[in-house]
């Protein structure tokens, strides 16, 4: 079994939402589906798989201002961010007028995600890493087995000018 996956860059800030799914059960998750739903959903038909939860690193607009209105739309689970990122979920309908964005709601997570936490997508386990630098707490998800051809960390966040900011990397 792998995890398979496909970035979608959305929004006006070209952030890397991703698919994800297990390659064996074909069950999927969207992570930080920031905006653009319908091409996020455009991508879910194009692959065939079943979408069963939106996963979310953190939650400025970019990455989240999609998430309660695709949640809606395909009755998904919401797992993340960590809790202490609930004022950013709060703010989004500000961020989304702050940035231009479409009206973003706001939402509350079916399960908060904290660093040692396990989600599943199919039969791929992933396990959440706290890893502060884009915000105080982005959260990545990380497998003990090479599952892609992503390195064994993934997060989902853009280079920032803070040093520590996690990063998604590919392996050759």
């Amino acid at each position: 079994m792998m995890m398979k996956y496909r970035i979608i860059p959305v929004t006006p800030f070209q952030q890397n939402c991703t698919l994800i799914w297990c390659d064996e059960t074909r069950k999927a998750a969207v992570v930080d589906p920031g905006g653009d739903l319908e091409r996020i959903k455009a991508v879910i038909a194009e692959e065939g798989v079943t979408v069963e939860k939106i996963l979310l690193t953190h939650a400025h607009i970019d990455h989240a201002g999609g998430t309660a209105a695709l949640a809606d739309d395909l009755n998904l689970t919401i797992e993340g961010p960590q809790q202490e990122d609930n004022f950013w979920i709060q703010g989004l309908p500000q961020q989304s007028q702050m940035f231009g964005f479409p009206k973003a709601e706001i939402f509350t997570p079916d399960r908060w995600l904290e660093d040692g936490d396990r989600v599943t997508v199919g039969k791929v386990e992933l396990q959440v890493i706290h890893c502060p630098g884009h915000t105080p707490v982005t959260s990545c998800s990380t497998s003990r087995k090479p599952l892609s051809p992503w390195s064994e960390t993934y997060c989902s966040t853009v280079p920032s000018a803070v040093p520590t900011s996690p990063r998604a990397t590919m392996q050759p």
